[in-house]
């Protein structure tokens, strides 16, 4: 999972220079963490505080912006330390922001048909799907958009999180990430129509939102199901189960997708 602070309060990110465009990724965790701390130290205008609360983080990218030289420098430090890591140009870094909120799925025997809240239809064929990540955030839903007749009445659950209670406005989320750099599909379990369900909807969006995920899954058999999907179909403890926000569980799908492009072209 990643920092919640806005980029743009970072120092690097202050400075119109063409040459802060690449980003720090850094793939595994070493045992202690005060090594990537130490590490993160060297970055341009990264403060120990903030180097500490990366250092908890990862892997993952780290959020802002450098140039190709600081980024590497570190990267290449890491490496030497048998963590790997790498500087990465942001325009090649996975951009899910823009991903196409659905509001109810249809399956059928060539793909996915994904009907947003204008009625707008994007067929997906199966194999097209690259990547599934599910993890639960505070929902942002308006209250009135719960009444449907489709809809589960409220989203309230347990977390999987050491068995800590979980507020009744957070709500399991999902990522579909496609191939071949196509927009993504963004699902929000409080905001979706199950009808595709049929007879195995259930009274809990949580419910439902897990059925449907397995179908998915079920679906697309060559693609990748990130931990956080795993755990939350599994009902396990898992800290990648739950994030703080919708935007430190969009970067943790980022990561993911990267380490998925990494795997097919290394």
């Amino acid at each position: 999972m990643t920092n919640d602070t806005p980029e743009s309060m970072h120092p690097e990110n202050n400075l119109q220079d063409s040459d802060t465009d690449y980003r720090l990724v850094v793939f595994s965790q070493p045992e202690e963490a005060s090594v990537l701390e130490e590490a993160f130290m060297k970055l341009p205008g990264m403060d120990r505080a903030t180097a500490r609360l990366q250092s908890h983080l990862m892997p993952g990218i780290v959020p802002y912006a450098y140039s190709e030289a600081a980024a590497a420098q570190v990267a290449d430090d890491l490496t030497r330390q048998n963590i790997k890591a790498q500087a990465i140009c942001c325009d090649q870094l996975p951009d899910l922001v823009h991903s196409q909120q659905v509001h109810h799925l249809r399956f059928t025997s060539d793909g996915l048909e994904a009907i947003d809240a204008n009625e707008h239809v994007q067929f997906t064929a199966w194999d097209q799907i690259a990547m599934i990540s599910v993890g639960i955030t505070s929902s942002s839903a308006p209250l009135h958009r719960r009444a449907s007749p489709f809809l589960a009445q409220g989203s309230s659950h347990r977390s999987w999180n050491q068995g800590t209670k979980v507020g009744h406005r957070n709500r399991p989320e999902a990522f579909l990430v496609l191939k071949d750099g196509l927009p993504g599909l963004f699902l929000a379990s409080d905001e979706m129509n199950y009808e595709a369900l049929g007879d195995r909807i259930h009274p809990s969006s949580v419910a439902n939102f897990r059925e449907l995920i397995r179908e998915l899954i079920d679906r697309v058999p060559g693609g990748w199901a990130t931990p956080s999907t795993l755990a939350f179909l599994e009902k396990t403890q898992a800290l990648t189960t739950e994030f703080r926000s919708h935007e430190e569980f969009r970067r943790y799908s980022e990561f993911h997708t990267l380490c998925l492009q990494q795997v097919h072209n290394p």
